[in-house]
């Protein structure tokens, strides 16, 4: 009697389909091919991303907030000053030495209306930190650490008027610092942006004077601050790796 295999007879013989046919995997040379390239691939980008871990480099960073403030709110008088112009790392990978550096310098005359200012403004400020970073996506890096931070401030008016003038006088150090932490986007390999949030504790010191009355000595005061000195993310720095 014939035989039946799912309802047909043994008359008919029975094709097992494609797939349980071909149990094994393609040999052809395309395939191998594929195969090869993609290892080599794999085996290529973990090298490189090694080597870059490895390596290091050097990091020039620029703060921009004003450039950009300047297309967007008339100037940018209302946005807040970072305290750092320019910044520069010595990035290893999963951590970096960090610097930052800001000036400015204001020596300037003036005679209006029969009176004559001078004056003289002097203002530094120099940071210097340890810096961890981890990673969060391919673009983007979160970076966190610690900043220690020191400071010059100089300042002197004298305004010159008949019969008489008057003159002020500011000298002030400080030192400090404190945690920091930010994000860094990664546009290319050697291009990047990033802002971050820092809380910095500041101590200073000097000594201020006031001369409105030449007949009289002028008024004296010491200055001794402490401060802490939190700062939301306001800045965007533009980084160049060479």
């Amino acid at each position: 009697m014939p035989t039946s295999f799912e309802g047909h007879t043994s008359n008919e013989t029975y094709q097992p389909n494609y797939f349980m046919k071909h149990k094994r995997l393609p040999s052809s040379p395309l395939f191998l091919s594929m195969l090869l390239f993609l290892l080599f691939s794999s085996a290529d980008l973990i090298a490189q991303r090694k080597a870059k871990k490895d390596k290091t480099q050097n990091v020039i960073g620029i703060n921009i907030t004003s450039t950009l403030a300047g297309f967007f709110n008339s100037g940018g008088q209302d946005i807040p000053k970072d305290p750092f112009l320019f910044s520069f790392k010595v990035d290893k990978g999963e951590h970096a030495l960090r610097f930052g550096l800001d000036f400015s310098v204001d020596h300037s005359e003036s005679f209006i209306s029969n009176t004559f200012r001078r004056v003289q403004e002097d203002d530094f400020k120099l940071r210097a930190g340890y810096e961890w970073q981890k990673p969060v996506s391919k673009r983007f890096t979160m970076h966190y650490g610690l900043d220690g931070v020191l400071t010059y401030y100089y300042q002197k008016t004298s305004v010159e008027f008949s019969p008489s003038g008057l003159a002020s006088f500011e000298k002030t150090r400080g030192a400090g610092g404190g945690p920091f932490i930010g994000v860094t986007f990664h546009l290319s390999e050697r291009v990047s942006l990033s802002t971050e949030t820092y809380a910095y504790l500041m101590f200073e010191w000097g000594e201020t004077s006031t001369d409105i009355d030449p007949n009289l000595p002028p008024e004296q005061e010491d200055i001794n601050r402490i401060a802490l000195l939190p700062a939301v993310p306001n800045s965007l720095y533009i980084h160049f790796s060479f």
